[in-house]
């Protein structure tokens, strides 16, 4: 197990315990691919969940071996409510978070508060 298998597994752990939550199919092109990085066997997964508040929630690990590895969350309300997006994501040295304003004529995304110490508008 790595960081990254660790995150997803208590992702999906904490999500099925949600009442309310209900996990999704995924469809089979976009659940599970292999192929390679270099010499490293590589994998992407995904799933997918449902929530009164969430018209979806969808999880994705890029595992590329010792080369790389992400998790990447999105969510995306449903438009009955007056929520933002969610989006993180991690790899093995840092985690970055974005979000999108509440307003529909503001949807500019705002950067997480350390992403200007890594170069990043």
């Amino acid at each position: 197990m790595t960081l990254s298998t660790d995150l997803v597994a208590v992702t999906r752990a904490a999500l099925a315990a949600v009442p309310g939550v209900r996990e999704q199919r995924v469809a089979e092109e976009w659940a599970e691919r292999h192929g390679q990085v270099g010499d490293d066997p590589a994998a992407i997964r995904s799933w997918a969940w449902t929530t009164p508040e969430l018209a979806w929630l969808r999880l994705v690990l890029i595992d590329g071996g010792r080369r790389t590895q992400v998790v990447s969350i999105l969510g995306v309300p449903r438009a009955a409510f007056d929520l933002p997006l969610f989006g993180a994501e991690s790899d093995r040295s840092q985690v970055g978070l974005t979000g999108c304003a509440r307003s529909g004529a503001d949807l500019a995304l705002r950067p997480h508060p350390g992403s200007q110490s890594r170069g990043e508008a």
